[in-house]
């Protein structure tokens, strides 16, 4: 009985910190859009205020300007839309890359993190 108590909360616990990364985004990253993703450089997504809010929850790049940063917009193989919105000048970010990768909403759903994408925390 005492077993089975602690593998029930063992795998409680391991759940409850389960990655919400999009699978089609996981291993990837900046560098990899082109090879794993259709990309769409016309689409068009600017970086307003609404952008960097939702942005800014889950990276603190408010110290950057727009004009500091970049979009790459993708289509998954299954036809899903994504944003990548990233800093992308050196006095801004330090040659790192920081930001989020927003879905079709514009709603957060990954954490960009020196260019490769992670769970939100």
């Amino acid at each position: 009985m005492k077993l089975t108590l602690i593998a029930l909360t063992v795998l409680a616990s391991s759940t409850s910190f389960a990655c919400n990364i999009p699978s089609e985004l996981e291993d990837a990253a900046l560098y990899t859009i082109e090879e794993k993703f259709t990309e769409l450089p016309k689409a068009g997504l600017e970086i307003t205020s609404l952008v960097r809010k939702e942005v800014n929850k889950i990276e603190d790049i408010s110290h950057c300007s727009s004009k500091d940063m970049s979009v790459s917009s993708f289509l998954t193989p299954s036809g899903k839309l994504f944003h990548a919105v990233y800093t992308s000048e050196d006095h801004c970010d330090g040659g790192n890359s920081y930001g989020a990768v927003l879905d079709a909403n514009l709603k957060a759903v990954a954490h960009i993190g020196d260019s490769d994408f992670y769970c939100i925390d």
